[in-house]
Order: C-alpha cells, then structure tokens, then sequence
C-alpha cells in the first residue's frame, strides 16, 4: 500500500495549444522532472 496522497480532481481544466508566453512555465515543470530523473529518454543516464 502506498503512503501517497491521491491528487486533487481537476474540475476546470483548458487546453490550448502552446504559446511563447507558456515556455517559462513548461520549462520550470521540465526542469524539475529532469531534477527528479522522470523527463529524460536517455536509458541508464544519470545524473
């Protein structure tokens, strides 16, 4: 069993295509998934 809460239910949720006003934003959540090793496609990479 896992101690992980369950996430929130998005209730409001707008997809649009990606804008340069986006890039700040997309690169912080890449940033931190490539800190936490879940946003790279390089098998046995390390970091």
């Amino acid at each position: 069993m896992s101690d992980r809460a369950e996430p929130e239910a998005l209730t409001d949720v707008t997809i649009h295509p990606m804008m340069e006003t986006d890039a700040g934003q997309v690169l912080d959540i890449y940033q931190t998934g490539l800190d936490g090793g879940n946003a790279s496609s390089c098998a046995g990479c390390s970091g």
